[in-house]
């Protein structure tokens, strides 16, 4: 299964559902507006340290509900 997450405005997220769906994407999560991005850039400054430690490794995240 394919997962992707998307980061804007309802109307933004409802008119990229349908092509996302189409490009083979079968979970899309709407994460919210742009006042919901300091969780997801909190994350990208995690990665990017992980990175620098560890070089250019696989890694992955998993949500569970």
């Amino acid at each position: 299964m394919t997962t992707i997450t998307i980061l804007g405005s309802g109307t933004v997220a409802t008119a990229l559902a349908g092509p996302l769906h189409a490009a083979g994407h079968q979970v899309i999560i709407d994460l919210g507006g742009v006042h919901t991005a300091l969780g997801r850039e909190a994350f990208l400054l995690m990665v990017r340290s992980l990175v620098g430690a560890l070089g250019p490794v696989p890694f992955g995240m998993a949500v569970a509900r």
